[in-house]
């Protein structure tokens, strides 16, 4: 795995104007943190310096091919929230081989709770398809959004209905997908993600519609 930072040449570097916290903010980030600490997603680090970067190393009992076929295959954990402060996204990527990918982040524009969980949908499973994955596993405690792609539901709103054929479009990208509803406790970690993505400083992300 390799990470790659795309610089125009020729470019300046720009300074960011320092970003600060509404008078209200502190305390829902001190709420949102221990709420993670709570469910246990984060801990107290106790180590005397950082450790390097976690490395996978193919089984010794594992062929090229049964390694190949596990990566592809990743189940999708996704959540969206949208408060008075702000809305964002949680998004957890899991395949089989205990690889996981975590995403919090938060939406420059006005949206609706169900909208938020539709963003963090489309954006789930764009990165999906960008690391490989063939066979998608989707996860959401939205009952409105997963009983409408599963065609139990049917999306009235215009708004609603573009978020449900963009989705659909992302969905028939890979060979094969399910989409399941699931309780809020089951989706955690992707909840607390969202609710802290809500809190933080822009990032000027746009609408996927």
């Amino acid at each position: 795995m390799s990470h790659k930072l795309s610089v125009y040449p020729g470019s300046r570097p720009i300074q960011q104007r320092r970003q600060k916290l509404g008078p209200e903010c502190p305390q829902v980030v001190e709420d949102e943190i221990q709420a993670l600490l709570e469910a246990g997603f984060i801990g107290e680090v106790k180590y005397p310096a950082w450790l390097a970067n976690v490395v996978l190393v193919k089984k010794q009992n594992e062929s090229a091919g049964d390694q190949e076929e596990a990566s592809t295959i990743w189940e999708l954990y996704v959540d969206g929230s949208s408060n008075k402060i702000g809305s964002g996204t949680g998004i957890i990527l899991v395949n089989q081989e205990g690889t996981q990918i975590e995403v919090s982040l938060k939406f420059e524009f006005p949206c609706s709770n169900n909208q938020a969980k539709y963003e963090a949908l489309i954006i789930g499973l764009k990165l999906a398809e960008e690391v490989g994955a063939t066979k998608v596993v989707v996860f959401s405690d939205s009952h409105v959004v997963t009983s409408q792609i599963n065609g139990e539901y049917q999306a009235k709103d215009p708004n609603m209905k573009r978020y449900l054929d963009k989705t659909l479009e992302y969905l028939r990208r890979f060979s094969e997908t399910e989409v399941k509803h699931i309780t809020q406790d089951l989706n955690s970690k992707a909840n607390a993600l969202s609710k802290l993505a809500s809190t933080k400083p822009g990032e000027n992300n746009r609408s996927l519609i």
